[in-house]
């Protein structure tokens, strides 16, 4: 077995290929076309498709983020995903969420600073939750980090460029950059109107480090049940992501490192990011209780 036990909490749901998409094992439907690469997997239009559980690779603690908050969800379920790309994670959260409990209300925040990325989020939301109810889409076209506004460096290739950002773009001031607002964490959660986040994502390339330094950071994460952070740029800023997010009050459950070929429980992955998947103290048990974290967890950093 190659995926986490907890994916087998969701029955593999069986879906009619359109002919331009790829699908998961939730009935998720994504464009080919968003992903350099992925119209290799798209299966004939009409043709029955029942996905397997995904293996293991660095998408496995996204995944397994995305499950745990849905299975611990009450009443209401909240995601933020910041950097969101075309809302993967955002839209994965909910459709787990409504197999959960389909009454169950939905609130999703996706934040994406490309203006094309940004239309894909917009695209992907749209086909894959409005044949729910209550579910309440709030996407921004922006960035996460500090209040104010940013330069977001122009991609050639949105398809196969998702690691840009305002951090490390290198190019101020170049005429096809676009100017897009900014905000920082307290900011968003303030547009939220809701107390309590079940799944913060957060997946910034770098901009983590404004992120976090933040003075309403330690507070503002409190409301959060479980967090997703894919650290980038340095060991040193993973570490410090780490810090904030013990500071905050969260045990981290899972912790990948970056650009490492690492062994788990499920075998052999090489990361590019690293990944650190926390849930506040006081859920701890209750978040063990659903997800067999040892499975996940590195027991040799072989490179």
């Amino acid at each position: 077995m190659t995926h986490p036990t907890v994916f087998e909490q969701f029955t593999r749901r069986v879906s009619i290929s359109d002919g331009a998409s790829v699908y998961d094992f939730l009935g998720g439907a994504i464009k080919s076309s968003y992903k350099s690469g992925w119209d290799k997997n798209v299966q004939p239009a009409g043709r029955e498709v029942m996905p397997g559980y995904p293996g293991l690779s660095e998408w496995t603690v996204d995944w397994t983020a995305c499950l745990l908050a849905a299975l611990m969800a009450k009443d209401e379920f909240t995601i933020a995903e910041l950097g969101a790309g075309y809302g993967q994670w955002m839209v994965t959260a909910i459709m787990a969420a409504k197999r959960v409990d389909p009454q169950i209300r939905c609130c999703g925040y996706a934040m994406e600073a490309d203006p094309i990325h940004y239309q894909w989020l917009r695209e992907n939301a749209y086909r894959n939750l409005t044949d729910f109810d209550d579910v309440d889409l709030k996407l921004v076209h922006g960035a996460a980090g500090l209040d104010g506004h940013v330069e977001f460096p122009a991609l050639a290739d949105p398809s196969a460029d998702y690691g840009a950002s305002y951090s490390k773009s290198g190019s101020q001031g170049q005429a096809d950059n676009v100017v897009v607002r900014s905000l920082s964490l307290h900011s968003i959660y303030e547009q939220l109107g809701n107390e309590s986040v079940d799944l913060l994502h957060v997946d910034i390339q770098g901009a983590e480090e404004d992120l976090i330094e933040d003075r309403e950071f330690l507070p503002t994460m409190q409301r959060t049940k479980v967090a997703l952070f894919g650290t980038h740029r340095s060991e040193a800023l993973h570490e410090r992501v780490r810090e904030q997010m013990t500071a905050a009050g969260f045990t981290v459950a899972v912790e990948w490192p970056r650009r490492a070929t690492i062994k788990t429980r499920l075998g052999q992955l090489t990361t590019v990011d690293g990944a650190l998947l926390a849930v506040r103290n006081d859920l701890e048990e209750l978040a063990g209780e659903i997800v067999d974290f040892d499975e996940l967890r590195v027991i040799e950093r072989i490179s």
